[in-house]
């Protein structure tokens, strides 16, 4: 028989030699995420002008990064403990944090090289999507998209999808309202022996009143609908009659979309992903090849047309690829970076949170509701309730503080991480002596939009900020929601005509948010 201490030392050995082996792939990662062969970085070197908060022994910052770098708080505690320019090392690897809107600037105005773990994006949309080029293949596929989101088509076309879905919206939350009431007078009635009697000579006037409804879960299934209606004239089933009204969307694809873009988000947040969830990666790999799919054959479909739709997304892009300017393989690509990758859940997203901080300051609602009532001239009536909403394209104009209050929340709730770039050695941007090696810079929108050298009291929600007055007097890239210079997000007029319309309508027509008791 074996001795147990000589088990003992070979499990021993075993365990050490895993963990030695997990060093080395998570090493091996840094370096091809941070772009960073400067691992054996001189003591004296520029970064160490930057300030390096404590982090651990060997390992640096990495145990935070893996638990929490891209969680907003996180990042934002730092650089208000800090300052404005940090640098934080993965097992000796260096990665410069930054919310200085000069930084800010120079990232969107200069030619920076987008940093590596951006570029390991195509596994998701794409080698050919507009994310990932630069040069004359950005410039064309720019060109492309910009035809998709003119003024005449926001008008046209955007704002007619909007109108439709957000007078479904408005039925399903109506009926929900029916629903929870009938419920509650049933339960009343079954529990109260005057109530049963009550009811059984008279049907109960049933007023709605309210009900627990997870409103971004209703905003992602409208967005979807408009992208789709908008791009490729689908709704993925939201507006279908025999759909019940108080109950989630039933269509395949949808859950597909939210598995994608969850799991993309871990991934950009932690390079690791991949190792530390093999099961969750193959599943996420399998979605995509199914929506990859589902916008191939929609793409297919329209070729077969004989008369095709050539005024939205897809048409567009569908006359460059028969003109031999994109690839099959880019269409879908940009189809999908574009039509669901992006904006799939951030206009939704962005309209929930909307829908907190109004009902979080009163004093913030009643100046909202004034202003609605004001541009609708009237109350809305019984009728009005479920049909399709009267405000046009020119009276958007008129709401000056609702686009504020999305503003504000996109400020405090910015629907993108940050962006970053590949700082080339021999760069002073951020040292007074060149960088010896190239070196991965990160700007965290978040921390950007809280930076108390450029806003009075940051983390207090107040809409009148974004009044022209006021946003004339700050940096023009202190607040970023969308980006900034030449690649700033192409759907961004769609995006904030979408969000104005369904929540104008939503106070409109007489529904209030309140946050259930017991959450935040």
């Amino acid at each position: 028989p074996r001795h147990p201490q000589s088990m003992f030392v070979e499990l021993l050995l075993a365990v050490v030699g895993g963990a030695l082996v997990f060093i080395l792939y998570v090493r091996w990662s840094l370096q091809r995420t941070l772009h960073a062969g400067n691992a054996s970085t001189p003591k004296h070197s520029a970064l160490a002008e930057l300030v390096n908060p404590p982090g651990w022994p060997l390992l640096g910052h990495l145990p935070s990064y893996a638990n929490a770098l891209f969680k907003s708080g996180y990042i934002h505690d730092l650089h208000a403990e800090h300052g404005e320019v940090l640098l934080l090392r993965f097992l000796g690897f260096p990665l410069i944090l930054t919310c200085r809107p000069e930084h800010v600037r120079l990232f969107f105005t200069q030619h920076l090289r987008d940093a590596p773990f951006v570029e390991s994006m195509s596994k998701v949309f794409g080698a050919g999507s507009i994310l990932l080029q630069e040069g004359d293949a950005w410039r064309l596929k720019r060109n492309l998209l910009n035809q998709g989101f003119q003024k005449s088509f926001m008008r046209d076309r955007v704002l007619e999808c909007v109108r439709e879905v957000e007078a479904r919206l408005a039925a399903r939350l109506f009926a929900r309202l029916r629903l929870e009431s009938v419920s509650d007078v049933s339960s009343t009635s079954s529990s109260s022996p005057s109530s049963a009697s009550s009811s059984s000579s008279s049907t109960p006037m049933v007023t709605p009143s309210s009900c627990v409804i997870r409103m971004d879960s209703e905003f992602v299934q409208l967005t979807t609908a408009v992208i789709g209606l908008t791009t490729m004239d689908h709704s993925f089933h939201y507006l279908d009659e025999d759909q019940p009204k108080t109950e989630p969307v039933k269509d395949e694809y949808l859950p597909l979309f939210a598995e994608i873009i969850a799991e993309t988000g871990r991934m950009f947040s932690n390079p690791l992903r991949p190792l530390t969830s093999p099961l969750t990666q193959l599943s996420f790999r399998a979605a995509l090849r199914r929506v990859r799919s589902f916008l191939d054959d929609q793409i297919q479909a329209r070729l077969d047309q004989p008369q095709r739709d050539r005024t939205d997304v897809l048409g567009i892009l569908i006359d460059a690829l028969i003109q031999d300017k994109i690839t099959r393989e880019e269409l879908v690509d940009n189809l999908w970076t574009f039509v669901f990758g992006l904006p799939f859940s951030t206009t939704a997203h962005t309209m929930a949170f909307c829908l907190y901080y109004v009902a979080s300051n009163p004093d913030v609602e009643k100046k909202l509701l004034h202003e609605i009532n004001e541009v609708f001239g009237s109350p809305c009536t019984a009728e009005q309730r479920e049909t399709a909403s009267p405000l046009t394209f020119e009276q958007m104009k008129d709401l000056p503080y609702l686009r504020c209050v999305i503003l504000e929340t996109l400020r405090l709730c910015p629907i993108a991480v940050g962006t970053s770039k590949s700082i080339p050695a021999g760069s002073t941007l951020f040292t007074k002596t060149p960088l010896e090696k190239d070196c991965v810079a990160l700007v965290h929108y978040y921390s950007v939009h809280l930076n108390p050298d450029h806003w009075d009291n940051p983390e207090r929600y107040d809409p009148d900020r974004h009044l022209p007055e006021r946003a004339s007097q700050r940096h023009p890239y202190a607040f970023v929601p969308f980006g900034g210079g030449s690649h700033i997000c192409v759907g961004q007029t769609m995006a904030l005509l979408e969000a104005r319309f369904v929540l104008a309508n939503f106070y409109w027509r007489g529904f209030r948010a309140r946050l259930v008791p017991g959450h935040t």
